[in-house]
């Protein structure tokens, strides 16, 4: 007979050895049978728990351990589940969730990218820009440093504005939000969302 909350994968077993704990449970390190925890999948008789797609544990920690911290990632694609500390390709998987990427990778979109791939493209655009309207600004306005201060500090303000706007949307990255359309659609064109 089997200790209470376990059972025998098959009807009529003749011995104890072959008890286990069932389907949707494990066999915890106190040698009792514990619910499955949300996050994980639990096949029972000796199978160690498996994290699902989307749910992640530290690397190294106990997968048979009476109370287990799993965490539910902020983006699914980050933690494809499996053993503790199982991260998506180049994703640090010593940071809770896999919520940022290796070290010389950055985050596009939902991938890590390789530093060295970067591209240098957005930078150039928006400093050229920044540039074209500081000096059409300039030409427009007809700012003349001696003598036009108010227009100095007009083109000074539309320059800071354009710094915050840029910061702003750099915000607006971090954010899991589904945005509605056409706003998702220009946060994706701009490498954003």
């Amino acid at each position: 007979p089997c200790e209470a909350g376990m059972t025998t994968p098959e009807v009529g077993a003749q011995n104890s050895s072959s008890c286990g704990c069932p389907g949707g449970y494990y066999m915890a390190e106190s040698g009792v049978c514990r619910p499955c925890p949300i996050g994980a999948t639990c096949m029972g008789f000796g199978e160690a728990p498996r994290l699902m797609q989307g749910y992640y544990m530290k690397p190294g920690a106990s997968i048979e351990a009476d109370v287990m911290d799993i965490f539910l990632c902020a983006k699914g694609e980050h933690c494809p589940g499996g053993l503790p500390g199982t991260c998506a390709l180049k994703r640090d998987n010593t940071r809770i969730a896999c919520g940022a990427c290796s070290a010389d990778t950055f985050e596009l979109g939902a991938e890590c990218m390789d530093c060295e791939n970067a591209s240098v493209a957005p930078v150039v655009i928006i400093v050229l820009l920044g540039c074209s309207v500081v000096v059409s600004g300039t030409y427009f306005m007809g700012i003349n440093p001696a003598k036009k201060g108010t227009r100095r500090l007009t083109l000074v303000a539309m320059g800071t504005l354009l710094m915050a706007t840029f910061q702003t949307l750099r915000v607006f990255k971090e954010l899991a939000i589904n945005w509605f359309t056409p706003f998702d659609t220009i946060l994706r064109f701009m490498g954003i969302a």
